[in-house]
């Protein structure tokens, strides 16, 4: 009886060696595309939150470009020089600045800045008289443009919107 408990024992150590061999082609397989997956998700998931930290950047330069012509607004407002129209600015990715046409040299906006819109912005401030008043205008200040791929590829505004009294003589 030996010589049978050998042979079982040999069994046994070959079994266990099987077992243990190591992975599969199988096993290989499942784990690279579950990992590529993986991967694939954090991918997406980066280039949504480049996305929006971008436009949130070009979001900002918009208000504070809003904010600006709002403050210009005022001046005049407190000059008693505000009249009613409309004054649209177009700011280009290259850092020019156009209003009425014309090139304005002293108005540049660093290319970095403007860049991040995309596309060119577009500043648009309208004041109308309120009517009944010979003193009280509406002053309202939009920026506006068109970013370029990502979830939000439609057209963009930021607005701004109060009354300014010109004080009397």
């Amino acid at each position: 009886m030996p010589k049978a408990d050998a042979i079982a024992d040999m069994k046994h150590v070959r079994l266990r060696r099987r077992s243990d061999a190591g992975t599969t082609l199988a096993e290989l397989l499942v784990a690279a595309v579950f990992s590529a997956a993986a991967i694939g998700g954090i991918l997406s998931a980066t280039a949504t939150a480049v996305n929006r930290i971008q436009l949130m950047n070009a979001r900002a330069i918009a208000v504070s470009l809003v904010q600006d012509q709002m403050e210009c607004a005022h001046v005049s407002a407190r000059m008693g020089v505000l009249t009613a129209g409309t004054r649209n600015i177009t700011f280009a990715p290259s850092g020019a600045v156009m209003a009425l046409g014309q090139t304005l040299a002293g108005d540049r906006v660093p290319p970095a800045a403007t860049g991040k819109f995309g596309a060119t912005l577009v500043l648009t401030r309208t004041t109308t008289l309120e009517v009944g008043t010979t003193d009280i205008f509406k002053v309202v200040v939009t920026a506006s443009w068109k970013p370029t791929g990502g979830p939000d590829s439609g057209k963009t505004l930021v607005s701004a919107e109060t009354y300014m009294r010109v004080p009397c003589d």
